[in-house]
């Protein structure tokens, strides 16, 4: 019997559901039942990404907190399991204790392996991708290419990840399909992304002062966890890594 974990990006709840998730829900469901219909031993997953800038500010226009703000948006789309007949396992939500424990118990695994530095990070932070830009990847006027505006030009101490040094192992695994990336155009956009230099580390957090909504960095309540590793840890945590799970 093969085993099967299928996912779905997890949704941004600073707005209402809208038609490309919801095909994407159902392009996974389809997948899930396809598996099951084999035979095959099958865990889908789909949830919501609770944190950031965009969440806090938009909680804080509508006059409300921002717990309650989330709670409000994931519920829609919670919703959507019975509007679409979904068959999900579970529902994930970063905002849940249990995400929370299991990040930060990714964290310190990957602070104390030496993969989590501290440093100073200088650079374009575009508020709509809530993400830092190289100058590489503006338009000629200097813009964010997806929302037309102006980054703001921003020095901050971060935490980082060294995501630098697992560049060789990461095209390797690319390469040889070990990591197996579809359409071949994808996989090849990958390869040219890493290309011959390598990654660049990654800011893997943000100060709360800034960020004020996220998960606390373990033994430095001055930082909040980035979207990096918050955000993506959800496929592990869900899978109950907070308690040494083994759910699938």
């Amino acid at each position: 019997m093969s085993k099967y974990y299928i996912t779905t990006a997890i949704a941004y709840v600073n707005a209402a559901p809208h038609i490309g998730f919801a095909l994407e829900l159902i392009q996974a469901d389809a997948m899930a039942r396809y598996h099951r219909l084999r035979g095959d031993d099958t865990y889908f997953l789909t949830g919501t990404d609770e944190h950031g800038v965009k969440i806090y500010e938009t909680a804080q226009k509508a006059g409300m907190s921002t717990q309650a703000f989330v709670d409000k948006n994931a519920g829609m789309y919670k919703a959507l399991e019975g509007l679409l007949n979904l068959s999900n396992d579970d529902f994930v939500r970063t905002s849940s204790s249990a995400h929370k424990e299991g990040v930060k118990k990714i964290w310190k695994a990957m602070f104390e392996k030496g993969d989590i530095y501290k440093g100073v990070y200088k650079g374009n932070y575009c508020v709509g991708c809530e993400a830092f830009i190289p100058d590489k990847d503006l338009t000629e006027e200097g813009f964010c290419s997806i929302h037309k505006k102006k980054p703001d030009m921003l020095e901050e101490e971060n935490y980082f990840f060294r995501l630098s040094k697992y560049s060789y192992k990461i095209k390797k695994a690319i390469k040889s399909d070990k990591l197996l990336v579809r359409p071949e155009s994808r996989k090849n956009e990958m390869l040219n992304i890493i290309g011959d230099e390598g990654l660049n580390d990654v800011s893997f957090s943000r100060p709360k002062e800034v960020l004020p909504w996220g998960v606390d960095v373990p033994d430095d309540a001055s930082q909040v966890m980035y979207v990096w590793c918050d955000a993506l840890s959800n496929y592990i945590t869900a899978l109950g890594y907070a308690d040494d799970g083994k759910l699938f």
